[in-house]
């Protein structure tokens, strides 16, 4: 099956085999690979659930395996394609189907998801030590390239005590339940205990605690090395040396070339080398003695003499040049002989561990039996003793049998006795009963007749009454008419005086809405002078940041300063501080110069506080938002002026500022005293430390800084360069907390007249509605006092719909100013209560409210 990616290219080996070094080849080229290590590594597995994982194994495996230097860790790429691949990967796709002979679902859509997230960041590449005998079945479903990576199994075998990791690896292989028939057959030989379980780290711990001996290690090893080399010789499109790339030059060129007819190019093996021991002809006959054996087996599997000799040529053909002739023993060559009896060491160590072991597990079986013999007896003492118990039991519920037996014949005597006495009572209720009844029916029809005469009586009382009700009812009918009538004259008077009203209010709305104007002109003049005086501000700043920049520039570039600077190097466990307060020389002038209309923009969507000191609010888009939580040092510390007195109070003290601290901190911070030394006013305070504030790095800054600012530690420290505090330092803090300021001001003036605009819309949008409403409630009351009185066919009375109708707007209007104000007053009064105010003293001067 295809896919539609890029093709493909696997480099399928076994471990210690130099892989790492030929995925370095391929990541470090400039053609265009995106490599992958090792995707179907167990800790892989591990950390699917937590991908940042795998960025922490890189330097510790560089130092213990050897492996070259890497620009990036190891599993970077599997990092950044973590969403494709994280839910395929199993522990089953990893060791169980090492022998698999077709893809299964999961492997296949675990290196799907792969290539899915290698697209568009180059050509997919994969270097995987658990596929060297699957790359028939993933040929068959990637296609691709397929390389295959080997080395002399003496050297590599060795290289496996580099670790334990690596032997527990080839058992973990031996282990899977459908290995081939010859790897059966050397597990059976050598007493292979097998072992499985769904977690993988289980099957790590029972292997590591039943170690093989040294043969048996080898003979699983080579056996292991021979089926990977079985299945390349036969599926792979090139077999790669890496003894004979490391040693020749000519044969770099062959693999160059077999690559570049695979489209594989931008490579180079230059600075190839791979590590080649000097053996004696002992170690020889250790290991060919060993390897006659892993051929029988494999003959014995099924694997063809051809096959078996094709190997041997192979490793003939291969062998280093260093192992090709071997002295008898190591002579006068004191190293050879010294890594000769080290390797002799391991060997020993290795078969005796494991007899150790053995001899461990033998007596932990032994402990085990003699605690399981302790327990039956145990067992069967509480047994008799339950059984004993039971008896007991048995025999106290017999007893009590026959007491409960006797009791319940006493009862049912009790109860036939019970039974007589409630017959005989309960005839003689019914001898009552029936008397009884008797007497209700002769009183029954005594009280009917009574009654009856009770409703004839009624009924004449009800005829009375009736023709009462018709009187009184025409009576009433009358004294209604004549109150609507003069109701209907009480209309008129009062729709006489209203129209009297309205023409009034008309000419106090007029002059009302005169003053309004006036205000709001006399208003919008000063907001420009505040305006025009905050531009004023910021550029006589700006002038005092190039002078104080130009001061910096001389100290910068003063010999003294070149003089100190190995000091300055000593010292640079101090920079957190100086970062963390905002003081850093270099940084912040870059940051307070930033153009006026930059900052100007910024203000309109950020978090503007009031013009006021002692009246904060927060502003966007038009409405109050909620302070973030401060969660670390460097949060807290980006607040300016009143915002970050404000801030500070909340996070150390869990309160609102007074208004005396307040006025005192503000003071300080506007005068460039350090934000630091602040926080730590009030975090040391009796009430700061009653408190545990949640800020990351809050302690630990305010530490640093009252050591800088002891007596003498200070001045020590001054000589390093390291200085807690500098009067550039102090005037640069001031700048920035006035830039700030600007900032807030100038977009607390913009969103002001934004707000007037705004309310001046929405009050006309009103006063058409009440309009349209007090329209509709005059036509109602027109049409109900017509209908009544008949005004409209009066002559004296007469008045047209329209006049009414002019008076109500007249009225309408008259009321509009008082109610501008009172919604001018509420709205703006949230943005600036001095504003308002100003608004109220001339309305008040020229008599409107």
């Amino acid at each position: 099956m295809q896919t539609d990616t890029i093709a493909p290219i696997f480099l399928h080996s076994l471990w210690r085999s130099g892989s790492t070094y030929l995925f370095n080849v391929f990541r470090r080229s400039q053609a265009g690979y995106y490599c992958f290590q090792e995707p179907l590594h167990e800790y892989v597995l591990l950390s699917k659930e937590a991908p940042d994982n795998l960025l922490n194994m890189h330097l510790e495996l560089v130092e213990t395996l050897r492996h070259p230097n890497l620009d990036q860790p190891y599993w970077a790429e599997l990092r950044d394609t973590h969403i494709y691949w994280k839910d395929h990967v199993s522990k089953s796709i990893i060791y169980d189907e090492y022998f698999a002979d077709t893809c299964s679902e999961k492997l296949r859509a675990f290196f799907a998801g792969l290539l899915e997230g290698a697209k568009g960041k180059g050509i997919p590449f994969f270097e995987e030590c658990r596929t060297s005998n699957r790359i028939k079945a993933l040929k068959d479903v990637f296609a691709g390239t397929h390389l295959f990576l080997c080395r002399n199994p003496w050297d590599q075998w060795w290289s496996y005590k580099v670790d334990t990791y690596f032997d527990l690896i080839a058992n973990i292989i031996a282990n899977t339940s459908d290995a081939p028939k010859s790897l059966d057959c050397l597990k059976k030989e050598i007493r292979f205990s097998t072992f499985h379980n769904k977690d993988i780290l289980e099957e790590f711990n029972w292997f590591d605690l039943r170690p093989l001996t040294a043969e048996n290690s080898y003979l699983v090893f080579y056996l292991l090395w021979c089926l990977a080399w079985i299945e390349a010789y036969q599926y792979a499109n090139v077999i790669i040396n890496i003894d004979q790339l490391t040693e020749s030059e000519s044969y770099r060129q062959d693999v160059l070339t077999a690559l570049k007819r695979q489209g594989l190019v931008g490579l180079e093996f230059n600075d190839c080398h791979i590590h080649q021991t000097h053996f004696t002809l002992k170690e020889k006959e250790f290991f060919e003695k060993l390897e006659l054996r892993v051929y029988e087996h494999l003959m014995s599997g099924g694997t063809s003499l051809a096959l078996v000799e094709a190997i041997r040529r192979y490793r003939k053909d291969n062998c280093p040049a260093i192992q090709s002739q071997l002295p008898e023993n190591a002579g006068s060559d004191v190293v050879l002989e010294d890594a000769v009896r080290g390797r002799d060491i391991v060997l020993r160590l290795e078969t005796k561990s494991r007899h150790r072991i053995n001899h461990v597990r033998h007596l932990l079986t032994q402990q085990q039996i003699a605690l399981e013999t302790q327990f039956s007896e145990k067992q069967q003492a509480l047994q008799q003793t339950a059984e004993q118990e039971k008896a007991d039991l048995l025999q106290h519920h017999a007893q009590h049998e026959q007491v409960l037996q006797q009791q319940l014949v006493d009862l049912r005597r009790s109860l036939v006795q019970r039974e007589q006495e409630f017959a005989a009572l309960q005839l003689q209720a019914r001898q009552t009963a029936e008397q009884e009844k008797a007497d209700l029916l002769q009183h029954h029809a005594q009280h009917e007749q009574v009654l009856q005469q009770k409703l004839a009586d009624l009924r004449c009382a009800l005829v009375q009454r009736e023709q009462e009700f018709a009187v009184q009812q025409l009576q009433a009918r009358q004294m209604a008419e004549q109150e609507r009538n003069e109701l209907a004259q009480c209309y008129i008077e009062q729709l006489a005086q209203q129209q009297q009203g309205f023409a009034k209010a008309l000419q106090l709305h007029a002059e009302q809405q005169e003053l309004l104007k006036q205000a709001n002109s006399t208003l919008e003049a000063e907001l420009r002078t505040q305006l025009y005086a905050q531009q004023q501000v910021c550029q006589q700043l700006k002038q005092s940041h190039a002078i104080s920049q130009v001061e910096l520039n001389s100290i910068y570039t003063s010999l003294t300063w070149r003089l100190t600077a190995p000091l300055r190097m000593i010292a640079g466990l101090f920079d957190s501080y100086k970062q963390a307060d905002g003081v850093n020389s270099r940084a912040l002038p870059e940051a307070v110069i930033q153009p006026l209309s930059i900052l100007f923009e910024q203000s309109e969507s950020a978090q503007l506080y009031s013009l006021d000191e002692g009246q904060a609010m927060s502003i966007t888009c038009g409405h109050q938002t909620n302070v973030p939580v401060t969660k670390t040092i460097d949060e807290l510390l980006a607040y300016h002026d009143h915002a970050f007195v404000r801030r500070a109070f909340l996070d150390l003290l869990g309160r609102e500022p007074d208004h005396t601290g307040l006025s005192y901190y503000l003071a300080r911070v506007r005068n460039g005293v350090s934000k630091l030394e602040i926080l730590a006013q009030l975090r040391l305070s009796s009430e700061g430390l009653s408190r545990n504030p949640a800020i990351r790095g809050l302690d630990n800054a305010i530490t640093r800084y009252r050591w800088l600012r002891r007596p003498l530690v200070g001045p020590l420290l001054s000589l390093f360069g390291v200085k807690g505090e500098s009067g550039i330092a102090q005037r640069l803090r001031a700048i920035e907390n006035i830039l700030a300021r600007a900032v807030t001001d100038t977009g607390a003036i913009q969103e002001i007249e934004k707000r007037l605009e705004s309310l001046v819309r929405d009050s006309n949008t009103h006063f058409q509605q009440m309009d349209c409403r007090l329209a509709s409630i005059l036509e109602a009351i027109i049409s109900q006092t017509g209908n009544r009185t008949g005004v409209t066919t009066n002559a004296a009375g007469e008045f047209q719909h329209s006049s009414h109708l002019d008076h109500i707007r007249g009225h309408n209007a008259m009321s509009r100013s008082t109610e501008t104000y009172e919604v001018a007053s509420t709205s703006v009064g949230t943005i600036s209560e001095a504003a308002v105010q100003r608004i109220r003293v001339i309305l008040e001067e020229k008599g409107g409210i």
